[in-house]
């Protein structure tokens, strides 16, 4: 069922006008065939994939979520010093 749902998922992500294509079709428009060539090789790169494998792994997306969380409890307390400041009531 994994390979089936994959399959599935690959042929639309890659059908004509879908994301991944319109993603790529602006990324690609304004480059030459030269700088096309060199950008498969950088993306091609293993110490690319290497990064981003382990930027993207659980383990690191759980921990961005954390930090994520954190910076969100930073930006409002800033921002409720700033109603504060203002005789404004704060944000909860």
């Amino acid at each position: 069922m994994q390979t089936e749902v994959f399959q599935s998922v690959s042929q639309m992500a890659s059908h004509g006008g879908g994301m991944v294509d319109t993603l790529t079709r602006l990324g690609v428009a304004d480059l030459s065939n030269a700088e096309i060539a060199h950008l498969i090789t950088i993306i091609g790169d293993p110490v690319l994939a290497k990064y981003t494998a382990a930027s993207s792994s659980p383990a690191a997306q759980e921990e961005v979520m954390k930090a994520a969380m954190v910076d969100g409890q930073h930006i409002n307390a800033l921002i409720n010093t700033v109603l504060a400041k203002e005789g404004l009531r704060e944000m909860h």
